[in-house]
């Protein structure tokens, strides 16, 4: 409220609740590691990182606002912490020396649920009239809000029922390349880097960034672009999906690392230069699907890589909690 006071718009502190949400991760994840050490399970403290998820929801609900937006910003970065825990989960439990194929069965759930979700904004965002604004716009999209404590709920029942065997906890090193010299750490740093960069590159190129270009562009051809909005997700998803498949499950199987990476990093510098020259509503829908390949084509490459991967020292704290670092 002193910040409105002052001269800041609602507009001008639309970045708080996204810094948030990268803030609390770089604090939380390494938090995971120590806390599964701790209690010798992943599984609680994906039950911890729900509960709080949870808690921080209501508010939003109860009584729409910027502070209670930040809340809840804080507690889903706090949720979306445990999908690493999960990746280690899964590998430990079941996957032992198939990395790839634990990275690539991982990462659809969650881009099924941006799938989704990115359907239900779109939906929710139809029944918003033209020019509506404050409680009017609230009351309408607060409802994204009722659906995902659903969702929470709905994972905390299916989470109760997968059986954990805490006596797998870190036997899934045995197949892994250990981290125990100056070297080692060194390409651990170099992909921390990469996928920083990585991140960056989608978070500058699609989401809220890529809905306010599509808005200047409709404006300027003058087309209302609501009904688009949602939909830029649902194509940079498709993309992401497709490419985590074909990356974890046949190129790295038939091409080195390297030659992967270069055809995505030629994707997305051909996605620059197309995105730069098209200034065109639906061109820049179906061009968004590139964007999402390229970021897939990545993400799997280097989180396969960082899982592969364990400090031979600790296990307090594990390489891909580094990583998520990065993300963060």
């Amino acid at each position: 409220k002193a910040m409105v006071d002052a001269g800041w718009t609602t507009s001008s502190l639309m970045w708080l609740p996204v810094v948030v949400y990268g803030i609390i991760g770089i604090f939380w994840k390494p938090l995971n590691d120590l806390l599964s050490h701790r209690l010798r399970s992943r599984k609680n403290v994906i039950f911890i990182a729900l509960g709080i998820q949870a808690i921080g929801t209501i508010p939003m609900i109860v009584y729409p606002s910027l502070a209670t937006n930040i809340i809840q910003s804080i507690t889903v970065g706090v949720g979306a912490s445990g999908i690493a825990v999960f990746n280690l989960m899964f590998n430990e439990q079941y996957a032992k020396k198939k990395v790839f194929l634990t990275v690539t069965l991982l990462s659809l759930p969650p881009l099924l649920a941006e799938f989704f979700s990115s359907v239900l904004q779109c939906c929710v965002t139809s029944f918003i009239p033209s020019g509506a604004k404050g409680e009017e716009y609230i009351d309408i999209v607060k409802y994204m809000w009722v659906v995902g404590l659903a969702c929470i709920v709905i994972t905390t029942i299916c989470t109760l029922f997968v059986k954990e065997k805490r006596g797998f906890l870190y036997q899934d090193n045995k197949y892994k390349e250990p981290i125990n010299n100056k070297w080692d750490a060194s390409v651990i740093v170099l992909l921390i880097l990469a996928a920083a960069v990585t991140s960056f590159i989608k978070f500058c190129t699609s989401g809220g960034t890529a809905i306010t270009e599509l808005k200047y562009i409709g404006e300027h051809q003058g087309i209302s672009t609501n009904a688009y909005e949602g939909y830029l997700s649902v194509i940079f998803t498709v993309g992401q999906m497709a490419a985590n498949i074909i990356t974890g499950l046949f190129l790295v199987k038939r091409l080195n690392k390297w030659t992967i990476f270069s055809i995505a990093s030629g994707l997305w510098v051909g996605y620059a230069i197309l995105v730069a020259s098209i200034l065109n509503v639906y061109s820049r829908l179906a061009l968004n699907i590139i964007n999402g390949f390229a970021f897939g084509m990545t993400y799997n490459l280097i989180v396969g890589m960082v899982m592969n991967k364990f400090f031979a020292k600790t296990n307090k704290i594990t390489p891909v909690t580094t990583y998520n670092l990065g993300l963060s």
